[in-house]
């Protein structure tokens, strides 16, 4: 038997293709590890899931437990590159730069997985360095996430968001209380379980040691980026993923005058703004504020 390693189903030795999701050995695009590295010499590389500014993410199969996993590579793509043999690279200007994201995110690994078993986080299983880089494991809930559920289900009600709104910040929020912030939140990295809930996972703080811009680094900037992306989710959800993607922000924006509570706009709106000092810098004041709640926060 041979495994597909797209979505990890099995395959028999002389099939072509995955009879489960049709994938027919296509490697990984030039700068990701390819399909079949292995790391650890238990976590076997599959098809990339996502490249974002500081980090790739790939399913992955655990051979030691025999399952799935996500697996989640540290790589700031504004300084690092790769070698043939699978290693991280920086040019010399940068490589203490690179060190330095590295130790951040390989801090944030041991506060996520202290946090093992919080409602709607996504656990992360294990943490290494390898390639001359660092690498989180993070368990698999399924690989259906928030941006797909909002594509597929068209515009949601105000009930129905207030849930979502309240499933995501309870995980984020507790985060917050440990000193974590997410760092590139966003409806990819939110996944649907099998109890209908969903779990927010990929946090990358050291982000922000590697990013190039001086507001981001700013502790009240950072913080008000996990707002600013929790808004874009609960827009898409109130007015469309697709109209939401396709048309300007204001404009959505317009479109949810008088279909929601003054409480619930004027939170998207400062949540959004350009100007930091309007930016909210906690989920639950996010939350509170939405719903017209106090907040009340150690």
């Amino acid at each position: 038997m041979k495994r597909c390693l797209y979505c990890m189903s099995d395959m028999a030795e002389n099939d072509e293709f995955c009879a489960v999701c049709g994938w027919s050995g296509e490697d990984n695009e030039a700068g990701c590890l390819p399909v079949g590295f292995i790391l650890q010499r238990r976590y076997i590389i599959g098809a990339c899931r996502r490249i974002r500014s500081a980090d790739i993410q790939y399913i992955a199969w655990d051979a030691l437990f025999s399952q799935k996993v996500f697996v989640m590579e540290y790589f700031p793509e504004q300084i690092a590159g790769r070698l043939s043999d699978g290693q991280v690279q920086a040019e010399e200007k940068d490589r203490e730069l690179l060190k330095q994201g590295i130790r951040c995110f390989l801090h944030e690994k041991d506060k996520l997985i202290l946090m093992d078993g919080i409602h709607g986080l996504l656990n992360v299983l294990a943490g290494f360095e390898e390639n001359n880089t660092a690498y989180m494991v993070l368990e698999y809930p399924g690989d259906r996430t928030l941006t797909e559920v909002l594509e597929e289900e068209g515009p949601w009600n105000l009930i129905k968001a207030k849930k979502l709104l309240k499933n995501l910040v309870s995980p984020l929020a507790a985060a917050y209380q440990s000193g974590i912030l997410h760092g590139q939140l966003s409806a990819d990295c939110c996944y649907l379980t099998a109890q209908g809930n969903f779990k927010v996972g990929f946090f990358n703080e050291a982000l922000f040691v590697t990013d190039r811009d001086p507001d981001y680094q700013e502790k009240k900037a950072q913080q008000s980026i996990d707002c600013f992306e929790l808004a874009h989710i609960v827009g898409a959800a109130l007015v469309g993923m697709d109209v939401w993607q396709n048309q300007l922000v204001d404009d959505s924006l317009e479109m949810l005058e008088g279909k929601l509570p003054e409480c619930a706009l004027e939170t998207l709106v400062d949540a959004l703004n350009a100007d930091f000092s309007y930016r909210i810098y906690s989920p639950k004041q996010f939350l509170d504020r939405f719903l017209d709640e106090v907040t009340v926060e150690l």
